[in-house]
């Protein structure tokens, strides 16, 4: 696993890393993994996960502004 951002290294590092991640950080950990060595479906599709929960928060505050 020669990932060049650490974060994308370990499972372990992905999801402690995802907790806190925005949007735009998810976006561009999808982007690094598509580019990346591996091409996981699986990191992929956690990453895409935690995008589609935060999108969602951020859609859910501005219905209720």
């Amino acid at each position: 696993m020669n990932h060049k951002d650490p974060v994308l290294r370990t499972w372990k590092g992905l999801n402690e890393h995802l907790l806190t991640a925005d949007e735009a950080e998810c976006h561009r950990l999808i982007k690094l993994e598509q580019k990346g060595p591996r091409k996981s479906r699986n990191i992929l599709l956690r990453i895409h996960s935690r995008l589609n929960l935060v999108r969602a928060m951020r859609e859910r505050e501005e219905l209720t502004k």
